[in-house]
């Protein structure tokens, strides 16, 4: 999802930095308030060692449910409990039998980052945006907190939630609701804004330990999370991202059976067209790029789009340039047969007629284009682009050479930049080609 459309603003490491530990809590909260499944999950971890107070807080209806979920409470200010929960979120572990031993008097308006009661049980949180020990300043919110209601006999339970273990599940738990075909708008966002700031606490393993036959999806996890990091503009519900140019828009990508296929869509539209119109299809394009010191060929096929009158996609006819006998490219053709074309006044007999004498003999295009279904239908306008595509695959061998290591994604984010460089520059001189305006 692009940054802008995100539920969490974007963090900024030059800008807002004092307020990230407040973002990272409140995204967090918002979570927990809107996913009933999160919420379950990270309560059952904080009591997996008290299993009895569970079972009593959820084992039976309650007439009278009482909960909540606050940030930035003052710790005197929490509602009355008998049980005490203290909840340590950073990317350290917490030392559980230290945390009672120390020694504080005279505690006061001490703050927790997070609040949650459910019935007679508290839970307060202390989060650190990195990897800050917060033990102490978290045992002196207890502290504040039990004396304030005047509690004898009563010791905070310490709990360590660290992030990595949070975003494990956070991202099982996301995974799950997109299983379902569920919308978990929130939880996705939240977990992107984690990628940016700290893509270490999620679990996910570099391309060195991958198998790409079995892992695809976790290839495409550390691909995301690269997306991220590198704030790439990232495409909503697709593996790619955003490009520049006035003759393609995006540059996607697919794990196949031996590496990464990158791929771009130029021409993807009448008006992206109009500006490579060109006397020899396929060579407007190079034949080679450079990524990272390593030579790739560009593998490259001519694509015709066809879309509602919407713009939405309904079949394509695609193929290598050598069978076409006609250059759909030239501009005659292009201006004539590309573009909204009208049932009713005769266009799809014309453009009918038209790759009859466009293609080889033996290229079957109608059934490429699904076209005896779509004379059939209600339909009577619709879009045809005259568009190619183009590619590259780099191995996984490369793909493991570059990325072994968890706690940097940078050389993966570095692939990414060189990809999207050498693309956006992927068409050969302009001289050789045609840029024609309306």
């Amino acid at each position: 999802m692009n940054s802008h459309l995100s539920y969490f603003k974007p963090y900024s490491k030059t800008e807002r930095d004092y307020q990230l530990e407040d973002d990272l809590t409140r995204a967090f909260a918002l979570c927990l308030k809107r996913d009933p499944l999160l919420l379950h999950e990270v309560l059952k971890y904080i009591m997996k060692d008290n299993l009895e107070i569970y079972n009593r807080l959820f084992n039976q209806k309650k007439k009278d449910p009482d909960f909540e979920i606050d940030i930035q409470r003052r710790a005197k200010d929490v509602e009355e409990f008998e049980v005490l929960f203290a909840v340590s979120l950073t990317g350290v572990r917490l030392d559980i039998d230290k945390f009672n031993s120390y020694s504080v008097e005279n505690v006061s308006d001490q703050r927790p980052d997070m609040y949650i009661r459910a019935n007679n049980v508290a839970i307060i949180f202390e989060a650190k945006p990195n990897d800050t020990d917060c033990s102490f300043q978290l045992y002196k919110q207890t502290v504040d907190a039990i004396t304030s209601k005047g509690i004898e006999g009563i010791k905070p339970i310490p709990v360590d939630l660290n992030w990595r273990d949070l975003m494990e599940m956070v991202v099982r738990v996301a995974n799950f609701e997109n299983t379902l075909g569920l919308s978990v708008p929130l939880v996705n966002d939240f977990i992107n804004l984690i990628k940016r700031h700290k893509h270490n606490w999620l679990p996910e393993i570099p391309f060195n330990h991958l198998d790409f036959g079995s892992d695809v999806l976790k290839a495409n996890e550390r691909l995301e999370t690269a997306m991220e990091v590198g704030e790439f503009e990232v495409i909503k519900g697709r593996l790619g991202f955003e490009m520049n140019n006035n003759w393609s828009r995006e540059l996607l990508f697919e794990f196949t059976k031996t590496g990464l296929a990158v791929i771009m869509w130029p021409a993807n539209t009448k008006t992206q067209g109009k500006h490579i119109l060109h006397e020899k299809p396929g060579s407007i394009f190079q034949s080679c790029v450079s990524i990272q010191n390593k030579q790739y060929p560009v593998e490259k096929y001519f694509h015709i789009k066809i879309s509602d009158s919407y713009a939405k996609y309904i079949s394509s006819i695609n193929g290598d340039y050598k069978e076409l006998k006609t250059n759909i490219y030239k501009a005659t053709n292009f201006w004539k047969y590309s573009g909204r074309k009208d049932r009713n006044l005769g266009h799809w007999d014309e453009i009918e007629n038209f790759f009859d004498q466009t293609f080889e003999p033996t290229f079957d295009w109608r059934e490429k284009a699904n076209w005896k279904k779509l004379e059939k239908s209600n339909m009577n306008r619709i879009l045809v682009s005259f568009g190619h595509q183009v590619k590259i695959e780099i191995p996984y061998e490369d793909l493991r050479s570059i990325d072994d290591d968890k706690e940097n994604i940078q050389p993966v984010v570095d692939l990414l930049m060189e990809c999207k460089n050498r693309f956006e520059n992927i068409l050969v001189s302009a001289d050789n080609r045609h840029t024609v305006s309306i």
